[in-house]
């Protein structure tokens, strides 16, 4: 289970806490006053620390893409290389060009 869901587990259940708190009269207003204060502050919070965990996710994905990324490119490098090698050795007599067209020399 990813973070935001969590989050949204947790939010959901203060907010259960928070609508328990103002349906039962047995508290006196300043007792309410201040759970009600904590429960704010606690899915305040909360949703600062689900956005961070998002931000902090889309970092790593970021990371791993960019590397994956410069692999490619050395990899891109390494096969342009060796199929010009190919062509000044004679191995491949026909370029790129005319085996798109269906026309070899």
């Amino acid at each position: 289970m990813g973070a935001a869901a969590l989050g949204s587990m947790g939010l959901h259940n203060l907010k259960n806490a928070n609508d328990l708190r103002a349906k039962h009269g047995h508290f006196n207003g300043n007792i309410s006053g201040k759970i009600k204060q904590r429960i704010v502050r606690a899915m305040s919070i909360m949703n600062t620390l689900i956005y961070k965990a998002e931000a902090a996710l889309l970092n790593i994905k970021n990371r791993e893409l960019s590397s994956e990324i410069r692999n490619l490119k050395i990899q891109d490098v390494l096969i342009k290389r060796e199929l010009q090698e190919m062509r000044s050795t004679g191995v491949l007599s026909w370029s790129l060009e005319e085996r798109d067209f269906g026309t070899q020399g």
